[in-house]
């Protein structure tokens, strides 16, 4: 199958209240990450490295910080005539009345974009995760299953939140039931949905104008209402992955970027995660400049000892100061001699700009 015949969906229109300062101005998909990339680069990069060209995304209410890294695409080559990258308003702010990551009154008010172009399928994902998934496999095993929903899930996930969805599924893949971890009987299944659905495009059309009274409905839910009529499959990922819902999951995938491991299944693969481009000089290392396990962006002066530590880019780390398992956000500037080290269980970051 073609992926120009595939349009993909991301949704950004939630809010995490337990991620704390690190989204208190912005969405939880702009929230920088590893250095140099913004939450939201996984998700978009992941349909891009899948050859998918006509991708929506769906605002928050805090949209600024987002616009301004998304521009009109040109760093995921989504600047085009044909397709491209299209901005999507949501139909109210991210204020739900449970956790809620796909709202269907969000989709019902976009749906010209998902019957402008002649797709057969429909790619919507979340946009806090940390992963390198090609869609592409998920598409094609999608097409010769002859599904007509496919849900992405691993085995063994486990999310820091309230709520998880579990599926069940039998020997050929099936997917015959799904329920919320927050019930006891669902202690012993180990699928967890991945927040990752490939339909049909003209079944999703059908199922989200038609689900009635819409308001503070998720997408999964619609599954789950029509799961005995329709055909649900299931696809498993095996690979690394990672849910940033609270600060200490940010905090402890930031950590094991450092995982040389890790760090390769994200990024040194051939499926790039793709960013912003933003020209910085490289890194200076004075004379007092001792770096050890750590990730260092460009654009920043050390003349201190970091170690088991992220250092975003144009950050400033002054004479004889010592950095130890913390996360400096960018334009950071730490003063002669001090010391910042996080302690054991207990994320510590700085946020952008600030001065110690």
């Amino acid at each position: 199958m073609s992926m120009t015949k595939a349009i993909g969906i991301i949704s950004t229109n939630y809010r995490i209240d337990a991620i704390e300062r690190l989204a208190q101005q912005r969405p939880v998909c702009a929230v920088p990450f590893g250095g140099r990339y913004r939450l939201l680069d996984f998700a978009l990069s992941n349909l891009v490295n899948a050859g998918i060209r006509t991708v929506g995304v769906i605002l928050p209410y805090t949209m600024r910080p987002l616009l301004d890294h998304l521009a009109a695409g040109k760093a995921w080559n989504l600047d085009r005539h044909s397709g491209g990258l299209y901005m999507l308003p949501s139909v109210t702010p991210a204020l739900k009345p449970r956790p809620q990551l796909f709202c269907v009154k969000d989709f019902v008010a976009n749906i010209e974009f998902a019957t402008a172009e002649d797709a057969e399928v429909i790619l919507v994902t979340a946009s806090n995760y940390v992963v390198n998934m090609n869609f592409a496999p998920i598409i094609e095993q999608h097409m010769q299953s002859s599904a007509d929903i496919t849900l992405v899930y691993k085995n063994g996930f486990k999310a820091d939140k309230k709520v998880e969805t579990k599926l069940a599924l039998d020997e050929e893949g099936i997917v015959n039931r799904i329920v919320k971890s927050q019930d006891e009987e669902t202690c012993h299944m180990e699928a967890t949905f991945a927040d990752v659905f490939v339909f049909n495009r003209e079944l999703f059309v059908e199922m989200v104008l038609g689900c009635g009274n819409s308001e503070f409905k998720d997408l999964i839910d619609l599954v789950q209402v029509n799961l005995g009529n329709h055909r649900v499959c299931g696809y498993e990922f095996k690979g690394y992955m990672k849910q940033i819902f609270t600060v200490v999951d940010y905090h402890k995938t930031s950590m094991e970027l450092l995982e040389p491991k890790i760090k390769r299944e994200l990024f040194d693969g051939d499926d790039r995660i793709i960013t912003k481009i933003k020209d910085s000089p490289p890194t200076r290392y004075e004379n007092n400049a001792e770096v050890k396990n750590s990730l260092v962006s460009n654009g920043c002066i050390i003349d201190g000892k970091v170690t088991h530590s992220l250092i975003f880019r144009n950050v400033t780390l002054k004479e004889n100061c010592q950095i130890s398992g913390s996360i400096l956000m960018q334009n950071c500037v730490v003063g002669e001699n001090s010391v910042l080290r996080a302690q054991k269980n207990s994320p510590m970051y700085l946020p952008k700009g600030t001065r110690v």
